[in-house]
């Protein structure tokens, strides 16, 4: 059976809302955008491989660039709109998971994870 991507949504979601009162804060919070970031990459590159069956994706650490470049470069403003979103994820993400000082923390999370959802509700909408 194959994962279902939206479900790292859920814990990030949960990650974000149990920060709240953590003692873990700012990990629980790091590890909510990482996670929002996947579950819309995951869904995306999901959506590019088998609707659209793109080809050449790779599976290097490019196949992120490439996944972002193939909705913005898209003649369909939806898909412009899903690749900004993912590109503005994928920059949140890399600060969350690699940068040792994080401004706006809480901020930033709260927008991964609208970021997220819209790009999923995006892409349910062009797959029907």
């Amino acid at each position: 059976m194959s994962f279902d991507w939206k479900k790292y949504l859920i814990i990030a979601q949960d990650w974000a809302d149990l920060s709240k009162e953590h003692i873990n804060k700012e990990a629980l919070l790091r590890s909510s955008v990482s996670r929002a970031y996947y579950a819309a990459f995951c869904k995306s590159r999901n959506y590019l491989r088998d609707i659209e069956k793109a080809q050449g994706l790779g599976k290097s650490s490019k196949v992120h660039q490439s996944v972002i470049d193939r909705f913005e470069e898209s003649a369909s403003t939806a898909k412009n709109d899903i690749g900004a979103a993912l590109r503005r994820l994928r920059s949140f993400r890399n600060n969350a998971d690699y940068k040792d000082r994080f401004r706006d923390l809480e901020e930033v999370a709260q927008l991964s994870l609208s970021y997220a959802e819209e790009i999923i509700e995006s892409l349910d909408k062009l797959h029907v």
